[in-house]
């Protein structure tokens, strides 16, 4: 393991996406700053969606309760048991769908201070690049910029898929260890352990690694079925998996024997016959 490894994991993970140039620290926070971007505008049309299913809810409500009362007017007994049944089912999804556009509403402004505070902090360090004169950050941001939706190659792809593995798995176990408040720090602030921190060592086998990628983008990026690739990927990212269980090393399938041409069964006795023949 690479004991020199100084990068966080964040910072790993974003060079892995979107090459050296996201090492500066200009570069993460624009980084950033577009992830939040994105994030709010997102949040922002689930809730307008979320409001529209809302009013038409209301609606549909207000017109069963219309029916009701008409059919009630009218007598008609068995059309104001059906719209009677129906009435609890619409205030119950009714209910629902307020709680959940209300969840998306405090969504949209906590993704909203967060692009306030990401905006800050790359109007700082863009400062500073300018201060400084730091012209390989100044020329990396301008690089970033122009190739930031370039596809991944397959090598990218496979240090990006092992990240995101080790990633998700800490903050399901985070979760699942300490609760929901402590699950959602680790998602927030984990990501800024040096990735050659003891917490991201021995969480997954070579071949549990394989796995995960062969799931995530196909046979290509996970490589060999002996896992060599996945192994030089961790040598290099510094990342110590855990032991694999001892067993046979896999073996492709071998090949279908032919047919054997003779009738199954005892051979016939040649001399024999030959010999009822004569008599």
């Amino acid at each position: 393991m690479k004991d020199s490894k100084a990068n966080s994991f964040r910072t790993e993970q974003a060079i892995a996406r979107f090459g050296k140039a996201a090492r500066h620290p200009l570069c993460q926070a624009w980084l950033s700053l577009r992830e939040w971007q994105l994030e709010s505008s997102n949040y922002d049309g689930d809730a307008a969606a979320s409001l529209r299913l809302l009013k038409d809810a209301e609606q549909q409500q207000k017109q069963a309760r219309a029916l009701y009362e008409q059919f009630y007017k009218e007598g008609k007994q068995k059309e104001v048991i059906q719209a009677a049944a129906l009435l609890p089912k619409l205030n119950k999804h009714l209910e629902k769908l307020k709680t959940c556009y209300q969840a998306q509403v405090k969504l949209c402004a906590y993704a909203k201070a967060f692009r306030g505070q990401s905006d800050i902090l790359f109007v700082l360090e863009r400062l500073r690049a300018e201060r400084t004169r730091d012209t390989k950050a100044l020329r990396a941001l301008q690089y970033l910029k122009e190739t930031v939706t370039k596809s991944m190659s397959d090598g990218q792809k496979r240090v990006f898929g092992i990240l995101k593995l080790l990633r998700d798995k800490a903050i399901r176990a985070t979760w699942a260890k300490a609760g929901a408040a402590a699950g959602y720090w680790e998602a927030g602030s984990g990501g800024d352990r040096p990735l050659s921190d003891e917490f991201w060592q021995g969480r997954f086998t070579v071949m549990e690694f394989r796995s995960g990628l062969e799931a995530m983008y196909g046979p290509r990026v996970a490589g060999d079925k002996e896992g060599k690739e996945v192994r030089r990927t961790l040598k290099g990212l510094g990342i110590q998996p855990a032991k694999d269980q001892i067993g046979r090393k896999w073996k492709p399938p071998l090949p279908k024997k032919q047919e054997s041409k003779r009738p199954v069964g005892r051979p016939r006795n040649q001399g024999g016959m030959a010999h009822y023949r004569q008599a």
